[in-house]
Formats: structure tokens, sequence, C-alpha cells
């Protein structure tokens, strides 16, 4: 017998430290109800419910975001209800203005109420809108995002350098970049382009029909009206429009302004006059003969331009779509009127070139912009001072992206450099101009005005994880993109017209009320399946933290007796020493 170490003591010590622990820690999960209180009890189980929660909380809020949506799309479409309502009622009193036994008198009095449901319309398009977000004005719809400032290129290399708003990377290699004139010898003097002026009006009624859809021209129209006319067709065409001012800044003593003479087919049109054309973003223009043919081609390039340095605008339409050719048909009384609208076509070729039409064609914007993922074109705002307006480079170029911070992107080919480029040019005076076979482009320093065409749709996130997104539009509903704005029913002949404006005004309205329909059908089956699988997640994550509270309770149990049993027995053991007394008597 040893009274220094009481070894049964220890022991019975240990075992009822460790039944005690266990059932404390049973305790514990019984009275939170989770298996995994702290890391230490299940660490891989740990990390997987965490990342399993979050999953969760994300389909959760990705719900309600999806039923935020659809109270927007019913905000909206019961505005548009009400304008079906103001358009019925435009049909009754057009159908009613028609038939001929009412006097003028008459008809005026009907035309005032169609002047208030039109200007009820507008109100609705600008009033109606939801946490402060304008619905039906055309900000949820496809428009223009330009931004006038800057982006510097440091340098033209595998990286580019940031700065400010833009993140800007030089994705690969373009290849070579547009050719833009042929070889010209030393006596040869470059040819003529003329300028002829170009109304602000149009004089007749026009057509223009785009992938399969029709705008009408009225006479008297002005070019900024035709312009918007098109625009507003906003999601059911797949086709940019842009509004070019063309400056012609010429000596006093020459006239004229606005639109360039047809050109032959197959060729550019771009200014390389040291006092040519300044368009916005400084695009520029030159003539090439696309089959690189001999010397006498270069008679098309311009030395003489007529103008009085006005501004005039065209409209340029840039149709191409992911890379394949799209029509823009032109219908009216001659062909003179399409040169007035400066309403120009154009096709590539099988290199990416951009050229006229041979049958159609008129003028080529160089400039073009295209659906996403196909790379846009920017001019180079030269630093050469000599070339600052008319200088063209040959250049090898790169494939360069450009996103803001609030998520734009274009991406665009860069045509950089001065030092070591060599130049096309033609001079008024008719000085020759050096031979050359292009040139190379330098890394120097080259300023990017960058306009970059995007979706405004509105972005609904509808997942739990980044980029989890459908996309809502909703197009401009006024008067005049629903084509009723014109609506006059003063004659019996202007009754007949609105009869078939109002209709398909009508139809026009069913088809964006239908689409918002489709909307929300589809969130309604977003949020089912949402739900479901936040319902599944949920079960998943149930079976890894929360407790089986009856076999927690049996554990408890268990722990509980042999806590009780070992410390019965610890005090025996302890008691055990005691009798060595009875030796020492």
């Amino acid at each position: 017998m040893k009274i220094n170490h009481n070894i049964s003591a220890l022991k019975a010590n240990n075992v009822l430290n460790r039944n005690d622990s266990s059932m404390s820690s049973s305790l514990e999960k019984l009275t939170s109800g989770l298996k995994i209180n702290n890391a230490a009890d299940d660490p891989a189980g740990m990390a997987i419910s965490r990342k399993m929660r979050a999953q969760i909380k994300g389909l959760e809020k990705a719900s309600q975001n999806a039923a935020d949506g659809i109270s927007v799309i019913q905000t909206a479409e019961g505005a548009l209800e009400e304008v079906s309502s103001c358009l019925q009622r435009m049909n009754e009193l057009s159908v009613q203005a028609a038939n001929g036994i009412y006097s003028k008198e008459d008809r005026n009095a009907i035309q005032l109420e169609i002047d208030q449901l039109n200007e009820e319309i507008q109100r609705i398009s600008e009033a109606t809108e939801f946490n402060t977000k304008k619905l039906l004005d055309g900000s949820v719809d496809r428009k223009s995002y330009t931004d006038n400032l800057n982006v510097k290129i440091i340098s033209i290399a595998d990286e580019v350098t940031s700065a400010d708003n833009y993140r800007v990377t030089v994705e690969e290699d373009a290849r070579q970049a547009v050719v833009l004139c042929n070889p010209m010898s030393a006596n040869m003097k470059a040819a003529e382009a003329i300028f002829k002026d170009a109304p602000e009006e149009v004089h007749r009624n026009a057509a223009i029909t785009i992938n399969g859809e029709t705008v009408l021209i009225e006479e008297n129209d002005s070019l900024n009206e035709v312009y918007e006319k098109i625009r507003d067709l906003g999601s059911s065409i797949d086709v940019n429009v842009f509004v070019t001012n063309l400056e012609v800044n010429m000596p006093p003593d020459v006239d004229g302004d606005g639109v360039v003479d047809p050109l032959l087919p197959n060729q550019y049109i771009e200014d390389t006059n040291d006092n040519g054309i300044i368009e916005p973003n400084d695009r520029v223009f030159t003539v090439k003969d696309s089959t690189n043919g001999p010397e006498e081609s270069a008679r098309y390039a311009v030395d003489q331009l007529s103008g009085d340095g006005t501004t005039r605008q065209s409209l340029v339409f840039v149709t191409e779509q992911y890379g394949s050719n799209q029509e823009v048909t032109v219908s009216c009384d001659n062909e003179w009127l399409a040169r007035q609208l400066g309403i120009w076509q154009y096709k590539k070729d099988e290199t990416g070139n951009i050229m006229v039409d041979p049958e159609t064609g008129k003028n080529v914007e160089l400039q073009t912009l295209e659906g996403d993922g196909i790379d846009a074109k920017v001019s180079i705002n030269h630093e050469d001072n000599a070339f600052a307006k008319t200088s063209t480079v040959f250049s090898d170029g790169k494939i360069v992206r450009v996103t803001d911070n609030a998520g734009f992107e274009v991406r665009f080919e860069v045509e950089p450099g001065t030092a070591k480029t060599n130049y096309v040019d033609g001079f008024a005076d008719g000085t020759p101009v050096p031979d050359w076979n292009g040139g190379t482009a330098s890394d120097n320093d080259v300023d990017v005005n960058i306009t970059i065409l995007e979706a405004g749709e509105m972005s609904l996130h509808i997942g739990a994880n980044a980029y989890q997104t459908m996309n809502v539009t909703i197009p401009k509903v006024t008067p005049k993109t629903l084509g009723v704005d014109i609506v006059n029913i003063r004659t019996i002949q202007g009754a007949e017209k609105a009869i078939d404006l109002v209709n398909e005004a009508i139809i026009q309205l069913s088809t964006v009320r239908a689409k918002l329909g489709a909307y929300e059908n589809r969130l309604e089956h977003a949020i089912a399946n949402l739900d479901t699988s936040n319902e599944n997640m949920t079960e998943s994550l149930s079976r890894i933290e929360d407790t089986d509270m009856a076999e927690e309770m049996a554990k408890y149990t268990q722990y509980n007796v042999l806590v009780q049993a070992g410390t019965s027995m610890l005090a025996q053991a302890n008691e055990r020493p005691q009798n060595v007394l009875s030796l020492l008597q």
C-alpha cells in the first residue's frame, strides 16, 4: 500500500474529467440544437456549413430581388394599361371622325380630346417610376453611353498603364490596320472631291427599312427627327445610329457644304488634305482603290474641298451584327433624297475592311461599333502638329479593351505612334507627296477618344453568385415612339390615316406588354427555382449542423450516469490511503 501517489484516484479523476467534458458538450448541443457550436466540434463540417449558409442567404436575397423585379414590371405594365386605354379611346375617336356627317368644327372638338390623350400618354411616360427610377422614358432600354474623357495610352506594348476611371489592357495583336492609300509617285497630284449643299430638312416622304423594321420619314422632318425615329425603334432592331457633324473649314471664296458626292464602287473616303473635314472625336476619311491598282488610282485622293465653314448633320447607320452583313434599305422617290438624308450603306470584305457597296453605297463611316465581343474601332488624335488634322497612319495596331468603373466596356483597334510613321498626304496647291509603302507604328504617346455603346437594361440579380443576372428592357413609350403624336383627324383623310396609326400603336404597345408579361412569368419561375434550391440546400445544411435531440439525449443520460458514478468512485479512491493508519497503530 502506498500513500505518496494515489494511482486509483488519478485514474478515477481522469475518467471523470473526460465524462464530464463529454456531458458538457452534449449539454451544449442539447441547449443550442446544433451539432457544431465551435470549429473543434467538426472542422470540415464547419467549413462546408459556412459556405452553404452563405449560398442559402444569397438564394433568399435573390428570391427577394426577383420579387422586387416583378413589382417593377407590374408597375410598368399597370401604367401601360392606362396608355392602352388612351389608345383605345383614340381609335374610337378616329373611327368617329372618319364618318362624313361631322363638320370641321366637330372634328376640331374631337382633335382636342386626342391632343389631351397624347399629353396624358406623355405624362405617364415621364411620371411612371419605381423607387425613383423612371420606367417608360427609355432609360431602361438600349442607350448610348459616352464619356468624353481621353484615355492616355502610355505604351503600346504587352501592358498598358491604367488611367483615371478606366482599366486599359492589351488583349492581342490586331491584324494589319486599314491601308488608307495606294503608293503615289513624286510627280502625282491629288485629285478633286466636291462637296454639295445638304439641306437640313427632308422635303419628300420616304421609308427606311432596317432589318425588316420600317421607319416612315415625313415631309419636312429634320435630320434630328429622322435620327430620333430610328433610335426609338429600341431593341426591336440591332442597329446603332450616329449623328455626325461634318464641319467644312475652307477659304471664304468657295461655297457648299454637307454631303460628299457618290464615290466609285469599292472605295473608302478619307480627307488627306491639310484643310479638310474635321469631325467629332477626330474621325478622318481617305480615298482608297480596293485593288491596290496603278498610280492613276491616286487621282481619287482629296485635293480641293468646297465648303463655307458651316456644319451640317448626316446620319450614319452601323448595321453589322456579329460579323455578318445586314441591309439598310431606303425607299423613296429618288436617289437624291437618300443623299439629302445622309444615309449610307456599307459591306465588309474578307479581311474586315469596310467597303462601299457597288450598287447602293455612297459613303462610309470609318468608326464602327459592333455587337458585344466584336472589335470596335476608334480614331487616333495624332500628336504631330504638322498633320494634326489630316495625317493618316499605316499601323500594325493593337486590340485594346477599355472598361470603366460602371462596367461599360469597349474593345477597339489602336493605331498608335507618329515618330516612325510614313504619311500619305495631298496638298491643295498640288505639292508632290513622297513615295511610300506604309510604315510601322511606334510606341509614342497617343490620345484615344472613346465612344462606348452599351446596353442600358435594368439588371436583376437573381442568383446567389456573381453575374447571375437577368436583363430587363422597357422601351420608351411616348406619343412620338408610338407614332400617334402626328394623329390629325381634322379631315376625313387624316382620320382614315389616324385609324391605321392608332392600330399600329396598339399592336406596338401590346407587344411591349406581352414582353413584360413574359418577364414576369420568367421571374415567377426563377423565384420557384430559387426557393426549391434554398429548401434543398437548407436540408443539406441541417444534416450537417442540427442535433438529433433523441440521440444526443441518450448520450447525455449516459454521460450523466458515468459522471455520477465517477464522482462516487473518486471519493472511494481518495479514502483508500487512510487504511494505512491501521497498520501504523
